[in-house]
């Protein structure tokens, strides 16, 4: 056994099969999956893809993180590793304390316009992909949020709880990239509660965005498809003049378009693709209305992920070679988009491209890429492919702590 393959899906994989009591060819029967590729995973001839592990975690009944190795405790070199996790557990407490009374010193709250602005910061933070500082101002921010919400009344209130669906969604992103999935699930939920107080329909139709990322991570592909349809149908009779109308419908037929592929649903992902360019042409620019980035750029980017996830490498790497990117566009997005073109490359055969689009990720991205469970996968596959492992892998193979 090598030193990186401990550390993959392939090496988890092979364990808890055996530990069923399951052949590859049982599990494939399972899991409806070619015995091939599990082969090849477990061998650390092919990357593990999201929609493999989904489904056979499925198969297995088993929480997908029992074979992705989540949460990860990273080896960065700045030593951050154990503090970008250590504000999980106040984000947990307020998370759970979202309806409970209100009890000992309390201070009042700010005025909600100061507050805003501080959510706006977090806010950044989740799209800049800069992890332990957003860890840090969560919290208390979480804590103060709740007091307003039960002290304001009217529109305030409203206002209040629409800043909270933005928090909420900024705890789903901290949970969710390090890897702490119920706890992702339950701040999805948060964020639905605040946003339905918040009387705004596109707070609404975000909060349906996130459920829908939920839903594809446990491989409830059509139920998602279903939930983000009706969201838009909702959205359908706004006044088409609204910016931010458009860009919360067009990000409703992004997150379809992935969902759709990796249900395999090639001509629906494409459709949903087809429909968010539309409304990229109405908006006219790459926008971060309701802090979602949406615009030309956008589209392009979940047009390279549609095609990774439909394991077509040749399309996947002609449309990103159409897209540029703007210096502009949140640091999260691009580095999340460097990481599928490095499945692409990977697939054909391309290491040398594979390896460079990671560290063009990690370069932009840190704490995001180290974080990502394709990254290591990809990592794994380079080192035991490779004749030579050059230093550059080997650099980041250390930094993901991948066993090297």
């Amino acid at each position: 056994m090598s030193a990186t393959e401990d550390e993959g899906i392939g090496h988890r994989l092979r364990l808890v099969r055996k530990a069923h009591g399951l052949t590859q060819q049982q599990l494939a029967d399972r899991a409806h999956i070619s015995k091939s590729l599990i082969n090849k995973v477990e061998r650390s001839e092919r990357p593990a893809t999201f929609t493999f592990t989904v489904a056979i975690a499925r198969a297995l009944n088993v929480e997908r993180t029992v074979l992705t190795g989540q949460p990860y405790h990273v080896g960065d070199p700045q030593g951050r590793s154990e503090r970008i996790h250590d504000a999980i557990p106040e984000v947990e407490h307020a998370l759970m304390s979202f309806d409970l009374p209100l009890v000992g010193a309390l201070q009042e709250p700010r005025p909600l316009a100061e507050i805003g602005q501080d959510v706006a910061e977090a806010a950044r933070l989740r799209m800049s992909a800069r992890y332990l500082r957003l860890g840090s101002v969560l919290p208390p921010l979480l804590n103060e949020l709740t007091i307003a919400t039960r002290a304001l009344t009217g529109p305030d209130q409203a206002k209040a709880f629409w800043h909270l669906a933005i928090a909420y969604r900024c705890a789903d992103a901290l949970a969710n990239k390090l890897g702490y999935m119920h706890l992702s699930y339950l701040a999805v939920h948060r964020v639905e509660w605040a946003a339905a107080q918040s009387d705004d329909p596109l707070m609404i139709a975000t909060s349906a965005y996130l459920r829908g990322q939920a839903c594809m991570d446990l491989g409830q592909y059509e139920q998602g498809l279903a939930l983000l349809d009706v969201a838009g149908d909702r959205l359908e009779s706004f006044d088409t003049s609204s910016r931010s109308a458009l860009a919360v419908r067009g990000t409703l037929h992004l997150r379809s378009a992935v969902m759709a592929a990796r249900n395999g649903a090639a001509e629906r992902a494409q459709d949903h693709i087809r429909e968010a360019a539309s409304l990229a042409r109405l908006v006219g620019r790459d926008v971060t209305d309701y802090w979602t980035l949406f615009g030309p750029t956008n589209v392009g980017i979940h047009a390279v992920a549609a095609a990774v996830e439909l394991s077509d490498p040749e399309r996947a790497i002609n449309e990103a070679e159409r897209l540029t990117i703007p210096a502009d566009v949140p640091a999260e997005r691009i580095s999340h988009h460097y990481i599928d073109l490095a499945r692409a490359y990977l697939w054909r055969a391309d290491r040398d491209r594979a390896l460079n689009c990671l560290l063009t990720a990690e370069r932009i991205a840190p704490q995001h890429t180290y974080y990502h469970p394709m990254t290591r996968e990809v990592v794994r596959v380079l080192v035991e492919q490779a004749r030579r492992t050059p230093d550059t892998l080997l650099g980041l193979a250390k930094r993901t702590s991948t066993g090297m």
